[in-house]
């Protein structure tokens, strides 16, 4: 018995290892697994996102064609308005001067020219105002079938002008809905990028201190650029740590005699990244890049817009910037490719955040409440203001 203890305890001592080795291969499974289907999840996360903003930007787009109509719309029926008051007046002064014509023709009437022979005064005089009347009767005719024209063109203005008035009550309408369904897919979005709102709250608080201590539109670009290029090194510095680990997991199958898993394949680029929607917003174009403004010339575009217009992204980017800044009201900064930004100020609202990736064409706020609102475009590559609009043009799908 006393020899029997330390025979058992050998046979099984060269078992723990083995044991012990099972259990953390099976935790590793379990955490690969586990990884797996947070990956799953995570792809499948952002494959609903991907396709919630196509439809968000493409109910923008439907919200931008409503508000164009409309203002369309409205400036038919001013036009209409003033038609319909030259028409008036036309009309009130033709009255004033046939006015005399008709009396003396009224008493024509009643006294004929052959009966003037017999009337008290000058026979003469008579009979000349007679003839005159008489002969006035064909002019008096052509004015009077031009004024039952002019009478009809008004009654046929007033007629498109109500007709119109219920064309824009009924795009009114249908503007309103799309604005509604906009909001619920921004409801929806918002709940499914919920899981990102530290690291974008980390971002703009970021920029937000940048803003506050730069003193100036140029400084504040330049401290951006500053951010962009840490950020990317942060990137390759993360790819190259996650390619390091991929080698050192390869190596270990490959000592453990078990094949490497297949890389997945690396996604095409999207069509929408080197697109672009155009303009921001639905407008004029008041002011053009190098016009003559006070201070100087001017370095971007000025966009004469709806009330509450919608503004969307024109290029696709990421939000570097979003906030109030200085003399600029609230400023809008997307960061592009190529070392290209763009820069939106005047907008009474805005809808995204820093760090918030953004397709051409996605809604990123709406103007102001005021009746003439005006949205300032810059764009600038390496923090040097470029004319906007043949590079917006230019990547218009």
């Amino acid at each position: 018995m006393i020899v029997s203890a330390p025979v058992t305890a050998l046979a099984q001592a060269p078992k723990a290892p083995d044991a012990e080795l099972k259990k953390v291969e099976k935790q590793l499974e379990e955490s690969r697994e586990k990884e797996r289907q947070l990956q799953e999840k995570s792809e499948a996360l952002q494959k609903e996102l991907d396709s919630l903003r196509d439809d968000i930007v493409k109910a923008a787009r439907s919200s931008q064609d409503y508000e164009e109509q409309l203002s369309e719309l409205e400036t038919k029926v001013a036009d209409l308005r003033r038609r319909e008051k030259n028409l008036k007046d036309q009309l009130s002064a033709q009255d004033q001067s046939m006015l005399q014509v008709l009396t003396g023709l009224e008493r024509l009437a009643i006294r004929p020219p052959e009966t003037v022979l017999v009337q008290p005064g000058d026979p003469d005089d008579a009979l000349r105002s007679a003839i005159l009347l008489r002969s006035a009767i064909p002019a008096l005719q052509d004015r009077a079938a031009t004024l039952r024209q002019e009478l009809q063109k008004l009654a046929q203005v007033r007629q498109e002008i109500t007709s119109r008035r219920k064309e824009i009550g009924e795009t009114s309408t249908r503007l309103d809905r799309q604005n509604d369904k906009l909001s619920k897919l921004f409801e929806r979005k918002a709940a499914l990028v919920k899981s990102t709102d530290k690291e974008r709250q980390a971002a703009a608080e970021r920029a937000q201190a940048l803003a506050k201590d730069a003193s100036s539109l140029r400084d504040l670009m330049v401290r951006l650029e500053v951010e962009r290029k840490q950020r990317e090194e942060e990137e390759r510095n993360r790819l190259e740590a996650e390619r390091q680990a991929k080698e050192a997991e390869a190596k270990r199958l490959a000592a453990l005699g078990k094949p490497k898993a297949p890389d997945k394949p690396v996604p095409a680029e999207r069509a929408e990244e080197v697109s672009g929607a155009g303009l921001p917003a639905r407008g004029a174009v008041t002011t053009r890049y190098g016009d003559a403004v006070e201070g100087g010339t001017s370095k971007g575009v000025v966009i004469r817009t709806r009330s509450s217009a919608q503004v969307v992204a024109p290029v696709s980017g990421t939000v570097a910037f979003s906030g109030p800044f200085r003399g600029y009201g609230l400023l809008l900064i997307i960061e592009h490719r190529g070392g290209y930004h763009t820069l939106l100020s005047g907008m009474g609202r805005i809808d995204v955040s820093v760090g918030q990736r953004l397709k051409a064409g996605e809604p990123v706020g709406l103007m102001g409440s005021s009746e003439d609102p005006a949205l300032y475009v810059e764009v600038r590559q390496d923090g040097q203001a470029v004319n906007p609009l043949p590079w917006l043009t230019a990547r218009k799908g």
